[in-house]
């Protein structure tokens, strides 16, 4: 079907889905279900992948849902007007995106790219070929996609705790893009995408339109007044600006910070360009965990004033050209001959910001905790019962998806055989997964292999949890060892260890929270009673803070009060304990001890908290457990809170849902549902994750079982704007 449209904005182009022709008349298999979006440059449509796609046309790992970004008519002979190739601009972007994209695995805090075209399309003036980008749809759920949506959604402002796991996405992210060098120009809350529920948001820097790419001479003007440095603010003809560097993306991303920290715009007109910079405490909506220590506002204040100074580091002004340039545009803005110079590039300013920030976020909780309130947001709960649908629909198994080939394909490597603990899920859907020595990477249903370094293969197949935790990448832990990969790149963690280095015990147990990795270790002779919990914080160990199991623990899960241990006690019994942010502990006697181990948990967005054994399902309160099914019959593999608050069981062969959250109702009827019963000789199941989509589960073979709730709708659209 040809591309048509009646509009300069081609707003109108995904009418009838239209299948997406490459210029050379090849069908890329990608139709065009409906617009996303209008922006100042492109229109951006909802792509889908109906079929298999012609060699070479976009990349083989291109998922089922992609955003083609199409260059409007207007847009193009605007570009023409003012003597730019509106094809070499796409193509600037498509360059970087490209270099980006080749890392693997890829950050998650950029977003994706399949690979880009040129498509003739019919107007009223006549036909007309414009180009475009495949990219990766992002879709942020119930929450909302846009970082400025979700900021202005937070009724008390931003907490500190998700502060800190937003924006260090957000340095990641931009930090991989000053690795590839270059430099974006352009960086704002509107050009960062969030994906995940608000407890486990995924930024991703998007918009690379007017990115400075080196080895790219082509010179695009353009900026963004309440986030650009002066020095991108002055015209610079046919000549590439000199003075814009890294240190210009600092600037954008101190004002990115101010805005999620203050919820709204820092920018205005007063005092702004003789380089004043107004303080945190003149936001509207800064949440109350920034004011428990008036002292660290004051120092925030400065590491972002310093990060948006109009006055440029000095290396700024040592490229040929830069000095000249800097006189003239300190003639406009004289603010830039004074104040304390800006920071030269995203470590440095970072190195300043992220320690006042985990200080905030640490003594928030600490707060919160004493105070018997949430530490941060958490997604909300909605019951399913209010949804007029039998019982024997509430969830549709939708199809089994057999594993694909990984790509490369490699005959030298067996087939996938996956094991529980070794997959890691992200909020985005997609999934790392330890195999063996072996890794890959799920887009969609297409793992692709991801090789190791040959001296850590023997480390890898050790392993026996991984965990996706943020800026520091995958988490890959065996009992004795740890590892961080981020994109591409392999970094060994020491295990924690007592001052004065004595060891600790064995790995039993990891948890990925909140950017952070926590991990148990087992009792030892140095133990002060009991396994221990350590923490992740800027780069050390936390801990130890023993955990009264007085056995072996097998799983932990956080939630918005606390955190819940289970495991079984040196008598073979089960074992459950829960951790306040106070430090105060809950001992769980009554139900749990005299029961069998209980090897997986999960904690509710409210006071609630679950665990399952072979044989039941316990749910938790403040001080009590009480059995809610008795008839499991089946070993547990694990338990995920999907997106609207509900907690999922996966055994080995079954999947479950609770249907609401409380009590068991009367009489005993049992609250959880079994959504698929695996069929005899299927591979097991091993692994969990959710997306708007749904649910989706892994077996041992690689194959993916997806799921679709009856109330799927509520994952998908805010029935109640997200809150703080």
């Amino acid at each position: 079907m040809t591309l048509r449209s009646n509009v300069d904005d081609l707003a109108d182009l995904a009418q009838g889905s239209p299948e997406l022709i490459d210029e050379s008349g090849i069908a890329t298999g990608v139709v065009l279900r409906r617009r996303l979006g209008v922006g100042g440059m492109a229109t951006v449509f909802l792509g889908e992948r109906t079929r298999d796609m012609p060699h070479g046309v976009l990349s083989p790992l291109t998922p089922h849902k992609l955003a083609i970004k199409v260059m409007q008519l207007s847009t193009a002979r605007e570009l023409a007007r003012m003597g730019v190739d509106p094809l070499r601009l796409f193509s600037r972007e498509s360059v970087a995106l490209a270099r980006l994209a080749e890392r693997k695995p890829p950050t998650p805090f950029i977003v994706g790219f399949y690979g880009c075209g040129l498509s003739d399309v019919e107007t009223k003036h006549g036909t007309h070929r414009v180009p475009w980008l495949a990219l990766e749809y992002v879709d942020g759920g119930n929450a909302g996609s846009l970082l400025t949506d979700r900021v202005l959604a937070a009724r008390q402002g931003i907490d500190p705790v998700r502060a800190l796991r937003l924006l260090r996405g957000i340095v990641d992210g931009l930090s991989v893009i000053h690795e590839e060098k270059m430099i974006h120009r352009d960086l704002k809350p509107d050009n960062v995408l969030v994906a995940g529920p608000i407890d486990d948001e995924i930024p991703k820097l998007t918009d690379y339109g007017i990115t400075r790419v080196e080895g790219l001479e082509t010179v695009v003007a353009g900026a963004t007044l309440a986030y650009a440095g002066f020095e991108q603010l002055m015209p610079s003809g046919d000549f590439r600006n000199p003075l814009i560097g890294p240190w210009s993306d600092v600037h954008a991303l101190a004002a990115v910070v101010w805005f999620v920290l203050g919820g709204e715009q820092w920018f205005d007109d007063h005092g702004w360009y003789d380089g004043q910079r107004r303080s945190l405490r003149t936001a509207s909506r800064l949440h109350p965990g920034f004011v428990v220590d008036e002292a660290l506002v004051d120092a925030l204040d400065l590491v972002l004033s310093r990060g948006a100074s109009p006055r440029l580091p000095d290396v700024a002004l040592t490229l040929a050209g830069a000095q000249t340039f800097h006189d003239v545009c300190a003639t406009r803005y004289p603010a830039m001959r004074v104040g304390e110079p800006r920071h030269a590039d995203v470590a440095s300013f970072a190195a300043q910001l992220f320690p006042l920030l985990e200080h905030v976020a640490e003594a928030w909780a600490e707060r919160a905790g004493r105070d018997n309130v949430p530490a941060t947001s958490y997604r909300a709960t909605v019951p399913v019962e209010r949804i007029s649908t039998p019982a024997s629909s509430r969830a549709t198994l939708v199809d089994e998806v057999r594993a694909r080939t990984p790509h490369p394909p490699d005959p030298a490597r067996p087939p996938l055989a996956l094991s529980p603990g070794k997959v890691a899920f992200q909020a985005d859907g997609k999934i790392l997964v330890v195999c063996g020595g072996d890794l890959y990477f799920y887009v969609d249903d297409q793992p692709y292999a991801v090789v190791p370094p040959t001296e850590e293969r023997a480390r890898i197949a050790e392993a026996k949890w991984a965990t996706h935790v943020g800026e520091p990448g995958y988490a890959i832990v065996g009992e004795r060892h740890l590892h961080f990969l981020r994109t591409g790149k392999w970094r060994a963690v020491s295990p924690p260890t007592r001052e004065g280095g004595a060891a600790v015990g064995d790995i039993q147990a990891i948890l990925g929270s909140r950017g952070r990795l926590a991990v148990i270790t087992a009792e030892n002779d140095e133990s002060e009673g009991g396994p221990e919990l350590w923490r992740t914080s800027g780069g050390h160990w936390l801990g130890p803070l023993p955990i009264p199991l007085n056995g072996v623990v097998h799983a932990i899960a956080e939630g918005p009060y606390g955190m819940l241990v289970v495991g079984s006690g040196t008598n073979g019994r089960g074992r459950a304990s829960f951790l306040a942010p106070d430090g105060a502990t809950t001992v769980f006697a009554r139900g749990v001890s005299h029961g069998p181990p209980l090897l997986v948990g999960v904690c509710g967005n409210e006071r609630e908290s679950w665990a399952a054994s072979h044989t039941q399902i316990l749910r938790f309160d403040r001080s009590a457990a009480e059995v809610e099914h008795d008839a499991l019959g089946d070993v547990p593999v694990c338990m995920a809170l999907d997106l609207v608050g509900l907690p999922w069981l996966v055994t080995r062969r079954r999947i479950l849902r609770r249907e609401t959250s409380g009590p068991t109702p009367a009489g005993g009827a049992s609250r959880w549902r079994v959504v698929c019963d695996r069929p005899a000789g299927a591979a097991p199941f091993v692994a969990l994750g959710f997306t708007p989509e749904g649910a989706r589960v892994l077996d041992a073979a690689g194959n993916s079982v997806h799921v679709v709730p009856a109330d799927v709708e509520h994952w998908r659209f805010s029935r109640v704007p997200p809150t703080s």
